[in-house]
C-alpha cells in the first residue's frame, strides 16, 4: 500500500493549521504532506504507525512528525469518544530559512530528527498540551506568539523517544563521508545474503574492533543494529507491497532463520510480521 500525499487546507488568514477532531474522527487514511505535524491525543486509543513502527497510542500522547513522513492514526471503535488535536506548519511558513535564525536553530534539528517521528513523555509535554489547546481558541493576533513559545518548550525537552527507523545520519567530513557511503552501499546490494563484519570493515581498511567504533560514533548505532533494522525496512515494504509469505520475506530479508526474523521483526516494529500486514491491509479496506 502506498501512502498518498495530503493537501493541507488552511485558512489563508493563517500561516498555520491548527484543528481540532472529535467523535465521530474519521479513519485514518496512510499519508504524508509537506507540513511537518504535532498531533496531541487529548481524548482517544488506538494505532500509530509512523516511519515504519507501528505502536500503540492512548490519550496525552503528543509526536512530532516531520515533513513527507508516512503516518496514519487508527482507533480504537470501541472506545466512547475521540478526541484529537494536530497541529501542522511548513518549515517556511514565516519565510525561507527560517530554522538558519539562531533562536530557532535547535527547533530545526528537532524537526530534522522528526523525520523518525518523535514522541514526549506526559509529565514533559504538560504544559506544551495546554497551550496547544489555547491556540486553538485563540484569535488570529496571539496565535503565532503562542505558537513560538511550544517551539521553544519542545527544543528544551531532552528525555524524548524516537518512533521509527533510523534514518541515514548527516556527516560532514569528507573522508567519513565516503567510509559511510561505501558501507551503506555494500549494504544495500548485498543485505540478502550473509554479511560477515570483518568483510565491511575490510572495505574501509579497517580492524573489526576500530570499525565498530568508528560505526557507532558516526551513526548512533551499533552496525549489527544498523544491518537488523535496514533488513527489517526491506521487509516491511515487501509486507505492504507484496503477497509473499512471511518465510520468503525473512529469507529475502537476509534473516537465515524464521525464528530470527520473527525475534527481530517484533523487537523493532514492536508487533509480529502477521499483525502488522492485518492491521496495514486493515487500514487499506477502510480507505475504500
Amino acid at each position: 500500500m502506498k501512502p498518498v500525499i495530503e493537501k493541507i487546507e488552511r485558512n489563508p488568514n493563517q500561516s498555520f493549521s491548527i484543528r481540532k477532531f472529535t467523535t465521530p474522527c474519521p479513519q485514518g487514511i496512510f499519508h504524508y504532506h509537506e507540513e511537518i505535524e504535532l498531533t496531541y491525543v487529548i481524548n482517544a486509543k488506538g494505532k500509530r504507525f509512523i516511519a515504519g513502527i507501528m505502536e500503540e497510542f492512548e490519550s496525552g500522547d503528543l509526536v512530532l512528525i516531520g515533513k513527507n513522513i508516512p503516518h496514519y492514526y487508527q482507533l480504537d471503535s470501541d472506545y466512547p469518544h475521540h478526541d484529537i488535536l494536530v497541529l501542522q506548519f511548513k518549515d517556511d511558513f514565516l519565510g525561507k530559512n527560517l530554522f538558519d535564525i539562531p533562536e530557532l536553530k535547535r527547533f530545526g534539528e528537532l524537526c530534522e530528527k522528526a523525520k523518525r517521528g518523535i514522541s514526549f513523555s506526559i509529565e514533559d509535554s504538560e504544559e506544551i498540551k495546554k497551550t496547544l489547546l489555547a491556540i486553538h481558541n485563540m484569535s488570529n493576533e496571539n496565535r503565532l506568539f503562542t505558537l513560538l513559545d511550544v517551539f521553544n518548550r519542545l527544543m528544551n525537552i531532552s528525555d524524548y523517544k524516537f518512533i521509527g527507523l533510523p534514518v541515514e545520519e548527516k556527516i560532514t567530513n569528507e573522508s567519513d563521508q565516503q567510509r559511510i557511503h561505501t558501507i551503506y552501499s555494500f549494504v544495500a546490494n548485498n543485505f540478502s545474503d550473509k554479511i560477515l563484519l570483518e568483510d565491511v570493515s575490510a572495505l574501509v581498511n579497517m580492524t573489526e574492533p576500530a570499525f565498530c567504533r568508528y560505526f557507532k560514533k558516526l551513526t548512533r548505532n551499533s552496525f549489527l543494529t544498523y544491518l537488523n533494522e535496514y533488513r527489517i525496512g526491506k521487509a516491511c515494504e515487501e509486507l505492504l507491497k507484496t503477497e509473499k509469505n512471511v518465510a520468503l520475506i525473512a529469507e529475502e530479508s537476509g534473516f537465515q532463520n524464521i525464528a530470527n526474523f520473527n525475534r527481530q521483526f517484533k523487537k523493532v516494529m514492536n508487533v509480529a510480521p502477521s499483525v502488522y500486514r492485518k492491521a496495514i491491509f486493515e487500514n487499506k479496506k477502510g480507505e475504500n
